[in-house]
């Protein structure tokens, strides 16, 4: 909640829990792709930083850890009131994998994202995990940014809530 507070009073638009990051360090250090064991945790973590802050608190999660497919993650994040996921499209590995290749080897599951969002329908979810525009099928291609800021959105069912990461947009413009 201090970090939260504190990045509210330094003028960030949002605060982001990274539960994403499978590198040896964050495993030590019990944070990272490792609070995804704990989506109890991390929902009272979300909850006590949304009472305290006025900007949006956001998560950063893969679609699994290991070989565990579950995202009970954003269920219970989802019930508590976050409302915007960066989703990894990929596992997290924790043993035997570096952090490189834990964003190369783990096969990419776009699919799994987007039923996520099929799942989840008020939430936005901001695709993550190797997107390169080029090689993504049609629905996953992105639009020109809007004029208000938009990072482009996926082509879907309800492209208004599912977007991709700046970064991505490199490849169009």
């Amino acid at each position: 909640v201090t970090s939260a507070l504190a990045g509210e009073k330094w003028g960030y638009d949002e605060i982001n829990l990274n539960c994403g990051c499978p590198s040896e360090r964050v495993q030590k250090g019990a944070f990272g792709s490792c609070l995804m064991n704990e989506p109890q945790l991390v929902a009272d973590c979300v909850k006590a930083m949304q009472d305290a802050v006025s900007v949006p608190v956001t998560v950063k999660h893969r679609l699994g850890l290991d070989d565990n497919e579950s995202y009970d993650v954003v269920g219970l994040l989802s019930e508590s009131g976050c409302r915007v996921f960066t989703v990894h499209a990929r596992n997290a590995v924790l043993k035997g994998l570096s952090p490189k290749h834990n964003r190369e080897l783990p096969p990419l599951r776009y699919d799994m994202a987007m039923q996520l969002k099929k799942e989840f329908p008020e939430a936005l979810f901001i695709l993550d995990g190797a997107v390169h525009v080029r090689a993504q099928p049609p629905r996953m291609v992105a639009r020109r940014p809007d004029r208000r800021g938009s990072h482009g959105r996926l082509a879907g069912a309800d492209e208004s809530r599912f977007r991709l990461l700046p970064d991505a947009l490199s490849h169009l413009y």
